[in-house]
């Protein structure tokens, strides 16, 4: 499928949907802050089940963020559990394109401005709810609307045909065949996503080979998650807008091990702190727990929650007021406000010039990403970029927190209360618990 195909479909979820943009965090000190005001709990707003629709722009091939990893490319979906998939949500695209040129940089206090635009916008409400249709042997999961430009085609297994793999999307003008990287299942069977490349031949695209990720959610019904107002803190998802881990289970985030790269003890030891500096904030609140993997899987992946440091990717290869230190993407269930994966970006090769055209000592660089660690943990937990320069933060950019200050505590107390007793609870809130 021409990458142009899938560009006009994107461009059509811009337009009807509401969008969501991945977090970057520029420059090494990275920060962020609000007014202080009193939290309003009486008003609430709509926040719809969504389409989210992001692009990353690689330098370098967008295979080079697969060598770590060990993708499973067997399928979870059967014939004979075609029924749990019923009625799911088309809810977010993740394209990773390969591009020689650098998108142009921007400045601290601009990056900084830019960040806090609100995740949802309110449009028009969009559910695009799928449901499978069995054709020649094939089975189309499509949208019940009509508007919707795409069906995902599954096909039999060759070893297994009760097994259904992914094999080809189709629009109303063309047919693209898959190459399939990895199948995901979240562990709550709430949501699915699909990892692969289009396979290129004579129309390969101009931007070279694009790594995409499609997840579909599992809605419960079509009402609205209220947003508690709150503006004095600026949540990951807009002013007030509580969607957080479900606070009855034990959040493990991984740092996913590159034990070859000569940054990777900086980080590994950046992770460390970073965790721990949260998770004690976090007592009686959120219980998390951080782990150094070596096997993992993509980033895809719903269930791992990982820091990954990736070695060819990269926004900036040149000295400027602005290079992406980190970058986190993270995906919501908006029908109980509740976050579903979060993964984290390093790249690399960033971060390899910046030290090498930089005076600064071994120290200071550890110190800078430990405290870009803790600023974007901050954000797979839930907290967001603020832009008040009256108020010291560690989610300011322009801040010289180097830990969370008392603005930032109340601001993780304030997403997460304490759980009364707690620790004491084991559902989560709205998982109907079906099994697949």
């Amino acid at each position: 499928m021409p990458w142009g195909m899938l560009k006009n479909v994107f461009l059509y979820l811009l337009t009807g949907t509401y969008i969501l943009t991945a977090s970057g965090c520029y420059g090494c000190k990275v920060r962020s802050s609000t007014p202080m005001t009193d939290e309003a709990e009486s008003t609430s707003e709509e926040l719809h089940a969504s389409v989210q629709s992001t692009t990353y722009w690689v330098k370098g091939s967008p295979r080079k963020m697969l060598e770590p990893t060990q993708p499973n490319p067997t399928s979870f979906i059967r014939t004979s559990n075609l029924e749990n998939f019923q009625g799911w949500s088309f809810r977010a695209v993740y394209n990773f394109a390969e591009r020689a040129e650098v998108p142009q940089q921007r400045n601290l206090r601009q990056a900084e401005l830019d960040s806090v635009e609100p995740r949802y916008q309110r449009r028009r409400p969009s559910f695009f709810r799928f449901s499978y249709i069995e054709e020649k042997n094939q089975y189309h999961y499509q949208s019940s609307d009509e508007d919707f430009p795409l069906v995902f085609i599954f096909s039999p297994a060759t070893d297994d045909q009760e097994r259904l793999e992914l094999q080809a999307i189709q629009s109303r003008e063309d047919v693209a065949n898959l190459e399939l990287i990895h199948y995901s299942l979240s562990d709550d069977k709430q949501a699915m996503s699909f990892l692969f490349f289009e396979k290129m031949g004579r129309n390969k695209a101009p931007e070279g080979e694009v790594l995409t990720e499609i997840i579909f959610h599992k809605n419960f019904s079509d009402r609205d998650v209220t947003r508690i107002h709150s503006p004095r803190y600026p949540f990951y998802f807009g002013p007030g807008a509580k969607i957080r881990w479900p606070q009855q289970r034990k959040i493990t985030l991984r740092y996913c091990d590159m034990p070859d790269h000569s940054l990777n003890f900086m980080f590994k030891k950046a992770f460390t702190q970073a965790v721990s500096t949260w998770n004690d904030l976090l007592q009686d609140r959120l219980q998390i727990e951080g782990e150094i993997v070596q096997d993992y899987p993509p980033f895809s992946d719903l269930n791992y929650h990982c820091v990954y440091p990736l070695e060819d990717y990269q926004f900036s290869p040149t000295p400027s007021s602005t290079w992406t230190a980190m970058n986190t993407l993270t995906l919501p269930n908006s029908t109980n406000a509740t976050i579903i994966s979060s993964d984290v970006f390093i790249p690399l090769a960033s971060w390899t010039y910046q030290i090498a055209h930089s005076q600064l000592t071994p120290n200071q660089w550890q110190q800078s990403a430990t405290e870009t660690m803790i600023h974007e943990l901050a954000h797979v937990l839930g907290l967001g970029h603020v832009t008040d320069t009256s108020v010291e933060s560690i989610m300011r950019y322009t801040s010289d927190a180097s830990t969370p200050t008392l603005y930032d505590i109340e601001m993780i107390e304030a997403l997460y209360p304490l759980q009364t007793p707690p620790n004491q609870l084991t559902s989560i809130p709205g998982d109907s618990g079906d099994s697949i």
